[in-house]
């Protein structure tokens, strides 16, 4: 599968993180290539030292590991939320929100065990409950929760799991008045534990369906487009299901660029996609006669304006006002821990680019070559 993680640059007049490149080539299969911004005036400064004067492999190692620090899902959550007057408000990520008629939590992704559990001990008494959904692989880590435990997704795919935790996190939304506050909690993987086919598709019509778009090569932007016009909750709409109680999304993004309404196929922010726009998708890549008959008639009569077929939510719905959703955690502030790392251990670094993706196998062999070309020049 197509993998993204974050990219250096060798910085001016040094050589910056080598070794946390090779390091990266050998044990971490998220790594991607890089261009060098001066590959000349770089040589001639690697030129200049000797290779025992190069990073050393335990720099590497703590430069990585500021990196994944800075990215822990449970003090991400945790230090979002600040419980304020006694109880009566909290503040999520620079929000004030009411707490006076309850707070709830809704958590899903690969990380949402992790989230959920730095979220649940910063709120304390002020939380009324909530719905967690998460992997089947993380059932150990499960005890000290006040919020349900429901496991799914098995192999990263939606299953019956994923399908009773999300009605249960729909019950949730829907039951929460106005005056209420709604936390959701969004990481990677969410698009397979969170999820409710609209009436007419079945879970395993939109299982095939998503399994044949992946094996046509759909980016995970296209896929998500199709993916929100077969839901009863992505695209905005648990937060619309959630209306009027108050919503407020903590993202921790998976995705290149962090797009709020790609993560997760995006259930807190409006939709910018629409029905043409997924058949477009499926068109582009010459997929529709290996999808299920009923969720192409149901994206063809959603195209044509059928009644009984609703689009997402747009921006502008009344639904989506009392809705925010912030990225709490991303490549960049794990990038970003990463340069202060280097430099503190008196390395000059950069970050190239956080846009980069692309297949792995192909991505490691550039990242090497790269590697031998800058241990040549360091060797004369």
């Amino acid at each position: 599968r197509p993998r993204r993680w974050m990219h250096w640059r060798i910085s001016r007049n040094s050589i910056a993180l080598r070794l946390c490149l090779a390091s990266c080539v050998l044990q971490l299969p998220h790594c991607f290539p890089f261009r060098l911004s001066n590959p000349g005036l770089h040589r001639r400064a690697l030129a200049s030292m000797s290779v025992s004067s190069l990073p050393s492999r335990d720099d590497a190692k703590k430069i990585f590991q500021a990196a994944v620090a800075a990215v822990n899902p449970e003090l991400l959550a945790e230090s979002a939320i600040t419980v304020k007057e006694g109880g009566k408000s909290v503040c999520v990520a620079g929000r004030e929100v009411s707490a006076a008629n309850g707070v709830h939590l809704i958590a899903f992704g690969k990380a949402s065990l992790r989230m959920a559990r730095g979220a649940e001990k910063k709120l304390g008494e002020v939380l009324r409950g909530g719905v967690v959904i998460c992997q089947s692989s993380d059932e150990a880590k499960q005890e000290g929760f006040k919020s349900e435990i429901v496991t799914g997704a098995a192999g990263n795919m939606p299953d019956e799991g994923s399908l009773s935790g999300t009605t249960k996190a729909v019950e949730l939304a829907t039951k929460a008045g106005e005056g209420e506050t709604i936390i959701v909690l969004v990481s990677g993987g969410g698009s397979a534990l969170l999820t409710l086919p609209v009436a007419g598709i079945s879970l395993a019509d939109k299982l095939a369906a998503t399994k044949a778009l992946v094996r046509a090569g759909a980016s995970i932007q296209q896929l998500n487009t199709v993916r929100k016009h077969l839901s009863l909750v992505k695209g905005g709409q648990l937060a619309a299901a959630a209306y009027p109680a108050t919503v407020v999304g903590l993202v921790l993004s998976d995705v290149v660029g962090d797009p709020l309404d790609v993560i997760a196929s995006g259930p807190t922010v409006c939709d910018t996609s629409s029905y043409q726009d997924a058949l477009a998708v499926i068109d582009s890549l010459s997929a529709l006669s290996s999808l299920p008959p009923s969720v192409v008639d149901h994206l063809k009569r959603g195209a044509a304006g059928n009644a009984g077929v609703s689009e997402t939510p747009k921006e502008g719905d009344e639904r989506l006002q009392s809705a925010s959703t912030n990225i709490v955690g991303s490549n960049r502030i794990a990038a970003n821990a990463a340069i202060f790392e280097a430099q503190a251990l008196g390395y000059a670094a950069d970050v190239a680019t956080l846009e980069l993706n692309g297949d792995t196998s192909d991505a490691a062999l550039m990242v090497a070559a790269t590697v031998r070309q800058l241990l040549a020049a360091a060797e004369g």
